[in-house]
């Protein structure tokens, strides 16, 4: 028996606040075990979506590190580097290269961007919006049609 305070805490129940400990601990452990799907297919957390003209071109999971080409003919070529965390415009053809300068989307820094979650190609009408998924878009919407991607490896 331990005395504090005029209170007395037997050993019942220090193993009572022990074993609580333990099970709660375990539960936190065994969370990954109880995802959807096995390991590796699970719904990517992060989209983009780009629009040409105000018209939606594509939306793309990002699940894995490659590059997407824009290109709109007539010189007007966009290049974006996707990974699972983020996306930017690693070049651009316009002539003011502001979309370049706007630097990567991140859900960590996406509140401090002036465009928060988007990156704007005025020129060239290029409009590139990083979407945190709550539920995945059906199957049929995601990828777009002509567009050109490069895995990084």
């Amino acid at each position: 028996m331990i005395r504090l305070s005029k209170k007395m805490i037997h050993k019942k129940d220090i193993v009572l606040i022990g074993s609580l400990l333990a099970l709660a601990a375990g539960a936190f452990l065994a969370l990954p075990f109880f995802r959807r799907g096995p390991i590796g297919t699970q719904e990517p957390r992060l989209y983009i979506r780009y629009q040409v003209g105000g018209e939606e071109a594509a939306l793309l999971p990002l699940t894995r590190e490659e590059r997407v080409v824009v290109n709109q003919g007539e010189g007007k070529v966009n290049t974006l580097r996707v990974w699972p965390g983020g996306v930017e415009m690693e070049s651009s053809s316009c002539h003011n290269q502001l979309c370049v300068y706007q630097g990567p989307v991140t859900p960590d820094n996406w509140d401090s961007r002036p465009l928060m979650a988007m990156i704007v190609c005025a020129p060239h009408r290029l409009v590139v919006e990083l979407l945190e998924a709550a539920e995945p878009p059906p199957a049929s919407a995601a990828g777009g049609e002509g567009e050109n991607h490069e895995d990084i490896r």
